[in-house]
């Protein structure tokens, strides 16, 4: 059949394709060698190599564009249905799990949008696939596209997204489960068919279309819509950052965009023409921070930080200040040098650099005048007339008639303004 398909036929083909697509059948058609119109040949070794050769184009799961992969969620919603894509009016919850596991890993892929147009559809899979949305959004942002209708289950997954935006006449809500019995049994009578159940086990024909619904199997059956709406109210819930009593105050209505933007449902309506844009602008804004309104606000688990000590802080700056003067003013370096080594002081020099220097000067003629009540001014006037912070004084110290060195005028001038009088670092 191939043979025939191929051989003695005119075929519509890439003349460098057609080298692999030989090479690949060659053996299946028994080809020897390949020769063309303008006399080339290529034997069955080359054939082979062609077709060893050839990488297929990679082909995505999805469409990007800009960085942003776009996922479809169409028609009815359904459990295992085989399908990657969007098929027959349905789309599968297996289908949108395995495209969005590969955008997560696809480093081309920078962001994540589920285009949305459902009415909803099975309960089964449906939770799982908003909980892998929720967690998933942690990795890469995730977007959801209402165009034009999310509703009941479609809605669930919407929820999962980082941000859900809609156009103004979209359709969102419907949180809520419904079952349905059908029963026949009057239509069935009046045809005179009776439809006998032959089980074992009690409940094995529970909920059948032939017998009236019982009411301890009508109460059963609720029950379980109870427990599957309870998870329902709390998945949204949760994703939106919503409290569960107003997830289920809304009784399961449909809502307009405006509506839902207003509760909390969506978070921003605007065309769809446009979502891709703004989804672009926000991934390329690298200053914007991932927070939106659907991010829960956890409270930080970090420790509570310690409030800070001032006092403590000052006191340890104006000690460090002390000693530093002390330091250089006490040094032997300092001896015959006192009015260079004040000005070092206040100059805020680094004790051993001011020592440092000191070591390389001069010192004073011994005939020379004191400078002291001259440099103890100075040093003053300029404390007095420096900025320093608002820092509450002690009582100033109560003075005495004893003459002072320059040092201890200087130290006390210091004190005054710091507000220490502790006699501590005193020489």
């Amino acid at each position: 059949m191939i043979f025939d398909e191929l051989i003695n036929k005119p075929l519509l083909m890439n003349p460098g394709y057609a080298r692999i697509f030989f090479g690949a059948l060659a053996e299946r058609l028994k080809l020897q060698s390949l020769t063309f119109a303008d006399g080339g040949q290529l034997l069955l070794a080359d054939l082979k190599a062609s077709a060893a050769n050839y990488q297929a184009r990679e082909r995505k799961l999805y469409q990007i564009q800009d960085g942003i992969a776009v996922i479809p969620v169409e028609g009815t919603l359904t459990h295992r249905y085989g399908y990657l894509n969007p098929y027959s009016g349905m789309t599968g919850y297996d289908g949108i799990q395995a495209k969005l596991d590969t955008a997560l890993e696809d480093d081309d892929v920078r962001g994540i949008l589920l285009d949305i147009n459902s009415p909803g559809g099975s309960a089964n899979g449906c939770m799982d696939l908003a909980d892998t949305i929720y967690d998933a959004r942690q990795i890469k942002p995730i977007w959801a596209l209402v165009d034009e209708q999310a509703t009941s289950a479609a809605y669930s997954i919407a929820s999962g997204a980082n941000h859900i935006i809609a156009p103004r006449t979209a359709q969102t809500g419907s949180i809520g489960v419904i079952m349905a019995h059908v029963d026949q049994s009057k239509a069935h009578e009046k045809l005179g068919i009776h439809v006998t159940f032959i089980h074992a086990g009690a409940h094995k024909a529970d909920g059948n279309a032939y017998q009236p619904l019982p009411n301890a199997v009508k109460e059963r059956f609720q029950q379980e819509v109870d427990a599957l709406y309870a998870l329902f109210v709390d998945t949204v819930a949760r994703n939106r950052q919503l409290a569960a009593d107003t997830i289920r105050k809304t009784e399961a209505a449909i809502y307009s965009s405006e509506q839902a933007q207003e509760m909390g449902l969506i978070d921003q309506i605007l065309p769809a023409s446009q979502v891709l844009t703004v989804f672009t602008h926000h991934l390329n804004d690298t200053r914007a921070i991932m927070t939106t309104p659907t991010e829960p606000q956890v409270k930080s688990t970090q420790p509570a930080v310690e409030p800070v000590d001032t006092d403590a802080i000052k006191a340890s700056a104006i000690q460090q200040e002390r000693e530093r003067c002390l330091s250089i003013l006490q040094c032997e370096a300092a001896e015959g040098r006192m009015a260079t080594a004040i000005h070092l002081v206040k100059s805020g020099m680094a004790a051993d650099d001011a020592k440092a220097l000191l070591e390389t000067l001069p010192k004073a003629e011994a005939s020379a005048p004191k400078k002291e009540n001259t440099t103890q001014n100075a040093f003053t006037q300029h404390m007095n007339n420096d900025q320093h912070p608002n820092i509450p004084s002690e009582n100033t110290p109560e003075k005495t008639n004893e003459p002072k060195s320059a040092i201890q005028q200087m130290l006390s001038d210091f004190e005054l303004i710091t507000g220490d009088n502790s006699n501590a670092c005193r020489q």
